[in-house]
């Protein structure tokens, strides 16, 4: 006799046989489950920060991609610096990100002199940003730009006489030093509560004027006037931050987070 099969005598009094069920018990079912969800709790956290990592990885090269157009203009217009000029129409890029409806407009990053370098709007996202609902629009949308440059690279001299009145903006690549190319900050990703025309204001006090993000793992991404791309991991910045903050402390005597983005605008 199969070890699967049984006999059952029936009504009639008659022995007949009967298999027994090959489906799972209520038991078995919740063995699997359990299972199942333990699996689960171990391998989510890791496919999450492996999503974390690709994203981290995208969005510096986007940052790459718009350095190498930045010096690709400058290559072409004699070392000057492309321009980076707050809300003006002849800018890197025009529109205002924070406004309905350039936030998700993409003719203001084509306008811009900067677009013909590198002609693609994607490369002006990033990939971790988030929908958010700015003022003004129906519904919530990811902006169409993430990045901005700082106002000392190209910036009008107005503008930054405002701003940094000590260090006035370079014109040519050329003439960065003190910190040098490698040290000195060009494209910014920036926080989605200060992000609005194309220009990230630094000015020589203790105080965030502008804000950048904290998208990966509280980090942001930075490219620099040599053509290098690199993440920066913040120590106090916890939150995506909006306009003219001070900073909480450590202070080395300022905020080392401030500190450390201020070094690389002026020295």
């Amino acid at each position: 006799m199969n070890n699967k099969d049984f006999f059952v005598v029936n009504a009639a009094g008659h022995c007949a046989e009967r298999r027994r069920s090959k489906g799972f018990t209520l038991i078995e079912l919740l063995v699997v489950i359990a299972i199942i969800a333990i699996l689960a709790a171990m391998l989510l956290p890791a496919l999450a920060k492996a999503k974390q990592k690709a994203q981290g990885m995208r969005c510096l090269n986007n940052l790459k991609q718009l350095q190498l157009s930045w010096i690709m203009y400058a290559g072409d217009y004699g070392e000057q610096m492309v321009p980076n000029i707050k809300g003006g129409a002849t800018s890197w890029v025009t529109g205002n990100v924070s406004l309905n409806p350039d936030f998700t407009n993409v003719i203001p990053i084509m306008n811009g002199t900067l677009y013909p370098y590198i002609k693609n709007v994607g490369s002006y996202v990033c990939p971790a940003a988030k929908a958010i609902q700015p003022s003004g629009a129906a519904v919530a949308a990811v902006a169409v730009r993430h990045y901005s440059v700082g106002g000392r690279m190209g910036g009008d001299d107005a503008t930054e006489a405002a701003v940094l009145p000590t260090y006035p903006p370079y014109k040519k690549t050329s003439d960065v030093r003190n910190p040098g190319p490698s040290e000195a900050l060009v494209f910014v990703e920036e926080s989605a509560n200060t992000i609005d025309d194309g220009y990230f204001a630094v000015n020589n006090f203790a105080q965030w004027q502008n804000s950048p993000s904290i998208r990966h793992a509280l980090s942001s991404m930075f490219s620099f006037v040599d053509g290098h791309v690199e993440p920066h991991r913040w120590r106090t910045i916890t939150i995506e931050q909006g306009f003219n903050v001070t900073p909480p402390p450590p202070f080395t005597p300022r905020n080392v987070d401030l500190a450390w983005v201020q070094a690389a605008v002026y020295r």
